[in-house]
C-alpha cells in the first residue's frame, strides 16, 4: 500500500508529498474530516514514507521498514487508541507517549511517528499534558492527531498543529469500490454507495453487516411500517450487544436520511420535519448507549418509538 491507494484524497496526498519533497513537513499534524475517509490509513502511509528505505517520498511497501510498519511492529511508529474498557484515552497512555517522544531517538528508522487515533477521545488531563510536547516537538519526531470531531479538542491543541482537511470521496469512486465488494451487483452497489455517503470505511463496514438482508427491515422501521411485536423482535436481534446496537443505529440513521432525501424531492414538508425530528432524537439514543444503558432495552425503545408513525420519542 502507498499514498496512491488512499481513494478520493488526491488533494491531501499532493499536499503531504509536496511537504515531504521540500523537507518542510510540520512535526505536529491534525488530520481531520469525516469518519472512514482514510485519515488513519494516510497517517500510517506517511509513517512509512518517512522511514522507507527507498526514500522516494512515498512508501515502497516492500522494504523492511514499510513491512514492519504495516504489521504494526516497528519500534519507531506507535498507534495510540482508546483502550477497549475505557471511555477516554487515558493520561497514562499520553504520559507513555510523551516519554517515547522525548526520551528516545529513532531506533531503526529515520523518524519516530506517533499516531493518536480518535484524538477527540483524549481525557482533559491527557490533552493538557500533550500541549507542551505539541509546542516543542523533538527533532526527527512527528505527532499526528486523527479526528472526525476537531471541535472537541482544545483550541490550543488545534492551533499547535498543521491542519490537514480530508473530505468525502466522490460518488463514482465509492460506487466503483462498492462494485468490487459486491462482485458487480449494480443495484446493491448503488445502495451501499448511497448509504456510505462518501466514506470508504463506512462502505466496507456496511458490506460486512450483511446489509442486503437487513436493509428492508431498517427501511420499514424508518418509515414507521412495523407493528410493536415486530419492533420487539428486531430489538431482540439488534440489541444483543453494544456493538450490534451501535451498528443498527447507524443503519437506521442511513434509512432515515434516505427517506429525508425522498421527502425533499417530493416536496413533502411535513415528512421532512418528521424525519428531521427522528434523526435528532436518534442521535440522543446514540449518546445514551455511550452512557452504559442496556443495549436491548435501548433498541426496544428505538423500534417501539419508530413503530408509532415513524416518529422517534425519547422515553
Amino acid at each position: 500500500m502507498s499514498f496512491t491507494d488512499i481513494p478520493g484524497q488526491e488533494r491531501v496526498v499532493r499536499t503531504i508529498k509536496n511537504a515531504l519533497e521540500a523537507g518542510r513537513l510540520p512535526h505536529a499534524l491534525l488530520f481531520q474530516g469525516p469518519m472512514g475517509v482514510g485519515k488513519k490509513d494516510t497517517a500510517i502511509e506517511l509513517a512509512k514514507a518517512l522511514n522507507c528505505a527507498a526514500q522516494t517520498g512515498d512508501a515502497c511497501g516492500s522494504c523492511i521498514q514499510c513491512r514492519k510498519i504495516e504489521r504494526r511492529v516497528h519500534p519507531d511508529v506507535r498507534l495510540i487508541e482508546r483502550e477497549t474498557e475505557k471511555t477516554k484515552i487515558s493520561i497514562s497512555q499520553i504520559r507513555e507517549l510523551i516519554r517515547t517522544m522525548t526520551q528516545f531517538k529513532p531506533f531503526e528508522g529515520r523518524a519516530k511517528v506517533l499516531i493518536l487515533d480518535r484524538a477527540e477521545e483524549l481525557s482533559q488531563e491527557g490533552e493538557n499534558a500533550l500541549l507542551k510536547t505539541l509546542e516543542e516537538p523533538p527533532r526527527d519526531t512527528y505527532l499526528i492527531l486523527v479526528t472526525s470531531e476537531p471541535n472537541r479538542l482544545l483550541p490550543t491543541t488545534r492551533s499547535r498543529c498543521q491542519k490537514i482537511v480530508f473530505t468525502r470521496a466522490p460518488y463514482p469512486i465509492v460506487y466503483k469500490k462498492a462494485l468490487e465488494l459486491t462482485a458487480n451487483d449494480e443495484e446493491y452497489a448503488k445502495l451501499l454507495a448511497l448509504l456510505a455517503d462518501g466514506s470508504i470505511g463506512s462502505l466496507e463496514e456496511l458490506h460486512k453487516q450483511n446489509l442486503k438482508e437487513r436493509w428492508p427491515a431498517m427501511e420499514d422501521a424508518a418509515g414507521g411500517d412495523i407493528d410493536p411485536v415486530y419492533a420487539l423482535l428486531l430489538a431482540s436481534r439488534e440489541g444483543r450487544s453494544r456493538e450490534s446496537a451501535i451498528r443498527c443505529l447507524k443503519l437506521l440513521d442511513a434509512a432515515l436520511r434516505k427517506r429525508l432525501l425522498e421527502a425533499a424531492e417530493n416536496l413533502a414538508a411535513w415528512e421532512v420535519e418528521d424525519v428531521l425530528e427522528s434523526l435528532d432524537l436518534l442521535s440522543t439514543y446514540r449518546r445514551n448507549i455511550d452512557l452504559g444503558i442496556n443495549p436491548r432495552l435501548l433498541m426496544e425503545n428505538v423500534f417501539l418509538a419508530l413503530s408509532h408513525k415513524g416518529r422517534v420519542h425519547v422515553s
